[in-house]
């Protein structure tokens, strides 16, 4: 079996086949075929004042075990190093894992399925957000809607009544990159 590894620091990243494990030197995480993915970039503040950057990875497989990667880099030492190895971190896990996958659900909306993302479903008309219960909130129609990026979330507006709208936060929903591309994909006024 093909097991690559990549060192960071004192943390070391193995995969192997379907198994996705992370010693730091304490602690030893393992998740098995992960299918859902979240990263993003983060201020570390203290007090009031900005004095770092944090870079996190979140793998979570079928049974809920969840791997929490961070990179941190205070006062900008060592920034591009972290941004470097991170990038890399995320490039190995996207092209073994989740490419496939991006695919397959494009293949899927395109055939006329309906995909769903944690709280959010999508198809090839739209995308409705979820409650607790898996019963539609909200809905919005492709051909009604503008795309918003911001810092963190991207933000989805009914053209027709601005009070309607669907946010997808990369810190708190799953596959957040996934969803935003599909919708950048479907939505007309993406551009």
């Amino acid at each position: 079996m093909n097991t690559q590894t990549l060192s960071f620091g004192r943390k070391k990243l193995e995969i192997e086949g379907d198994l996705v494990s992370h010693n730091n030197g304490y602690f030893y995480r393992e998740v098995t075929n992960p299918d859902a993915i979240m990263f993003y970039y983060d201020p570390i503040e203290l007090d009031m004042y900005r004095i770092g950057t944090k870079a996190c990875l979140h793998l979570r497989d079928a049974q809920n075990n969840i791997l929490k990667l961070t990179f941190r880099s205070y006062f900008g030492f060592r920034k591009q190093k972290m941004y470097q190895v991170f990038q890399e971190v995320l490039d190995t896990l996207w092209e073994l894992f989740f490419e496939a996958k991006m695919e397959s659900c494009r293949t899927e909306i395109q055939a006329g399925k309906s995909v769903d993302f944690g709280r959010f479903r999508l198809n090839q008309i739209g995308i409705s957000q979820l409650n607790q219960s898996g019963l539609v909130e909200k809905e919005l129609r492709f051909d009604d809607c503008k795309i918003v990026p911001k810092y963190g979330k991207t933000l989805l507006y009914s053209l027709r009544d601005p009070n309607e709208h669907v946010e997808i936060d990369v810190r708190w929903d799953w596959n957040a990159y996934f969803i935003e591309k599909i919708v950048g994909e479907l939505c007309p006024s993406s551009t």
